[in-house]
Order: C-alpha cells, then structure tokens, then sequence
C-alpha cells in the first residue's frame, strides 16, 4: 500500500503475485497471476482479500457488499453462495527488488514481467488455436484446458478413467507459430496435482524471453 502511495519507488521494483477468483461459470480453477506494481493492473484496496461469512440466523443481517470490494458468502438453497465485487484474490504475495546505489530509478529500468496470468479457456477456443496436434500422451480423457494472456503457452490436464491417473501437456509455438507439445507429464494423483504441476510450468516458461519452440 505504501509504494502504491509513492514510497520507495526509486529504490525498489515490487512484483505481486498468487491465485485469484475466475468467476467465468466454466472456470473450475483459479488465475495464476502475476503483475509489477511499478505498472499494475488494477490498485489494490483495503477489501482485496476480505471474505464475508452472513450469518443466515443472525438478528441484524448485513446487505451483500456491505462493506467495499469484498467477496461475500451466503447460505442459499442448501448451497454456499459467493458474491464477488471485482477482482478478488485468493492468496498474494510480493516481491521486492532493490535497486540501491543506481542512478537510474526501477520505473526507467522497466519490468521484465510487467503482467502475466495462466487460466482457463473454453475447450472450442484451445482446439481453434491448436489445431490437429497429436498431444503424446496415453488415452486418456481430457479434464480442462489453459492457456496465458498472451496466447503464447497453452496447457491441457486429462485423467485415465481406469487408474484415476492424472497427465499433463504443455504446448507452445514452433518456428511457423503453429503449437505442438513441448512436456508432458504423467502419474499425478488427482486433478489438483496435475493443475498445480501445469500452470507453474507455464508460469515458469513466461519469466523467460522464450516464445518460440523449434520443432
């Protein structure tokens, strides 16, 4: 909050990131994300992070989003509800870079990774950009696609029906700018696993200036 305000922002470049809410209906996880507070996105507020449990029996309720950009949870038809107000993250952490003794100020300097995000897509749109790509994995059912906001990585999980055995597979563009498969993984023991296991690699591929895989 501080450097928001304008402290220290000669000495240090700060980097936020963690997962954050995807509230699309087809997102069953949340968005790896990452971005520079020298160049953010969005500004970050006292209700970022803040959840609201109502209490559906207490005597004087609260209004939904009574208190400002928070996410709000309710009791509804058997099921717990949640109302989000805007960009929600689930957990967050910074990072801090010093630059002590340069002349030259981290806003000069620039971000290497101003913003980056790793999230669910629609499986139409990863087969529009994919093609037909021969992903080099047993059969196995396909359980969610990825892919970053630059459209450079796309990801894809799948599960074997019978083992309940998770893979892996990580795609990017060759010299031509079509996608094959780059990794791929197998033997995780659920989704969450495998989930984990791609959209870090991902992550791991966008800190680096590499957008073009040769065949």
């Amino acid at each position: 909050m501080g450097f928001q305000q304008g402290f220290a922002n000669d000495s240090l470049m700060m980097y936020r990131s963690g997962l954050c809410v995807d509230p699309r209906p087809f997102a069953r996880e949340p968005v790896l994300f990452q971005y520079s507070l020298a160049n953010p996105p969005l500004v970050e507020t006292w209700g970022q992070g803040l959840w609201v449990f109502h209490n559906p029996n207490c005597n004087y309720p609260l209004e939904t989003h009574a208190f400002p950009d928070t996410t709000d949870y309710r009791y509804e038809n058997g099921r717990i509800v949640a109302y989000h107000s805007g960009w929600q993250p689930i957990t967050s952490s910074t990072t801090k870079v010093s630059f002590p003794g340069t002349e030259a100020s981290p806003a000069s300097i620039g971000s290497f990774h101003s913003e980056i995000n790793v999230e669910t897509i629609p499986k139409a749109i990863a087969y529009s950009m994919i093609g037909d790509v021969d992903i080099d994995l047993p059969p196995m059912e396909e359980r969610g696609w990825f892919g970053d906001t630059s459209s450079a990585f796309l990801g894809m999980i799948c599960e074997d029906n019978q083992t309940n055995i998770w893979g892996a597979a990580i795609l990017a563009r060759d010299e031509f700018f079509e996608f094959h498969v780059i990794e791929t993984h197998l033997n995780f023991p659920n989704r969450n696993h495998a989930w984990i296991n791609l959209t870090t690699k991902i992550f791991q591929y966008l800190l680096k200036p590499q957008r073009i895989f040769p065949r």
